[in-house]
């Protein structure tokens, strides 16, 4: 789910939660958790982001694309101790729709470079390309 405020939301599904914002330059933080309910890591980033608001009233649809470095952060799962646990840059192209404050966000293209993940992709508009 996503609930919007000013230039930000919080987000949340059913293993994390976090907090974005931002126009211009923009920031992130996300907590995730294990399917157990264990803490796992979490996410800060930032970067640039620009939005096209087509704002209706009540009901608007926006199209935002972001490019942000990212670090995750969490535990050692051998002996429990802190540590980077990646890092690298993600970029997004979404279209959200909203009523009022409650938002639905459809993700059109998420890629992600990182040091230990490598590339990763997603998205709706993903498998119409090859990028493996």
């Amino acid at each position: 789910g996503k609930i919007a405020f000013i230039t930000g939301a919080i987000t949340w599904t059913c293993n994390s939660w976090g907090i974005e914002g931002g126009e211009g330059i923009v920031g992130e933080a996300e907590v995730i958790y294990n399917d157990d309910g264990s803490f796992k890591e979490f996410i800060l980033g930032g970067g640039l982001g620009e939005s096209l608001n087509l704002d209706g009233g009540i009901v608007g649809v926006e199209l935002g694309a972001s490019i942000k470095e990212f670090i995750k952060i969490g535990t050692n799962n051998a002996t429990g101790k802190w540590e980077v646990k990646d890092f690298g840059l993600k970029t997004e192209l979404a279209l959200e729709g909203n009523i009022g404050n409650v938002a639905r966000e459809i993700k059109l293209v998420e890629l992600s470079v990182s040091a230990n993940a490598g590339l990763e992709t997603g998205g709706l508009v993903v498998p119409l390309f090859d990028f493996n």
